[in-house]
């Protein structure tokens, strides 16, 4: 149970599934001599990486107090975000190839397609729940290693495959297995906050009967009461937590696929915008129409006053048109 366990979270990280597509894109214009050379060395470089990863970056982890629930929430943050730019960028066109590389089975064959970094957050999480176990350890050293002649398997078996199964089925057998590691990552966020106690029930105020004599330093209303006092409440209150957890996870992710799928909405919007403010009528300055015809009104009002009584006409107001062309006398 425990080798199988490991084998599907290096397979999710780790395996050929993203491997073959990318390695099979790298070196398609390469000769065969040429594609087994780079094969064999960037699975040659890959498992040397992993080995450093798991028996000598897994003491600094520790020298530096960093445990098993900091790289579980660690590695389930790197593994949502990759998860959400995989199910996001479906289907779309892929991006500019990277610059040549001098060592290219290290970069970009070993770093980053075989070696991600969430895989690199797993083979961590595994090396430090071992606690020192030998057999343990033993079995997540096989289990990588075995990913890693499966890795290399499938790069020198890559033109054959893809040309059996096709790339779109690498692509929507990704696209899955992407939507299994969202969930994989919100998994591991819940476990590391309930070993972080984040889950553990605070401790609450309940009422009691005032006649029961106290001391006097301590209040009389009030007194309190830990959740194992009640475990039917601290259990529903569990239960409730990680609920909100789950859902809090899924709504990140239906948010972030849907302010990605508004973002070009959004920059239509704004590029249609200048052009619909010059094709706008230009309004007056002196507001609507109707404001306007009062203003004449109360205008031709005060020089009708002015010319009946003899005194000069008062200014219209701003934005008055001029009355019929009269002039004050």
């Amino acid at each position: 149970m425990r080798a199988a366990y490991v084998l599907a979270i290096f397979m999710v990280t780790l395996g050929p599934i993203k491997t073959v597509p990318a390695f099979f894109v790298m070196t398609k214009d390469l000769d065969p001599a040429a594609r087994r050379r780079l094969a064999v060395n960037g699975a040659l470089a890959a498992t040397a990486i992993a080995l450093l990863i798991a028996l000598v970056l897994d003491k600094i982890a520790s020298s530096w107090g960093v445990g098993a629930d900091d790289l579980l929430l660690a590695g389930g943050i790197l593994l949502f975000l990759g998860a959400r730019d995989a199910i996001v960028h479906f289907g779309s066109p892929p991006s500019a190839p990277p610059a040549p590389s001098r060592y290219p089975a290290v970069a970009p064959l070993a770093i980053p397609t075989i070696i991600t970094p969430w895989g690199v957050v797993a083979i961590l999480v595994f090396m430090t729940l071992a606690n020192g176990d030998p057999l343990y350890i033993l079995t997540v050293l096989a289990v990588l290693i075995g990913t890693m002649i499966l890795n290399l398997a499938g790069m020198l078996l890559a033109p054959q495959i893809v040309g059996l199964v096709g790339i779109v089925s690498f692509q929507v057998a990704g696209w899955i297995f992407s939507v299994l590691q969202a969930g994989l990552a919100v998994d591991f966020v819940a476990k590391a906050l309930k070993h972080m106690n984040v889950s553990q029930p605070p401790l609450r105020f309940a009422p009691v009967d005032c006649s029961v004599v106290q001391p006097p330093f301590r209040r009389k209303d009030v007194h309190i009461v830990t959740g194992n006092e009640n475990k039917e409440d601290s259990m529903s209150e569990d239960i409730s937590r990680r609920k909100a957890l789950s859902l809090l996870g899924l709504g990140a992710a239906f948010g972030l696929g849907l302010s990605a799928e508004l973002e070009p909405l959004e920059a239509e919007a704004q590029e249609a915008a200048p052009a619909a403010a010059t094709a706008a009528p230009a309004t007056g300055t002196g507001g609507t129409h109707g404001m306007q015809r009062r203003a004449h009104r109360r205008g031709t009002r005060h020089q009708r006053r002015a010319r009946r009584h003899g005194k000069p006409a008062a200014a219209a107001p701003a934005g008055a048109a001029p009355a019929g062309g009269a002039t004050p006398k």
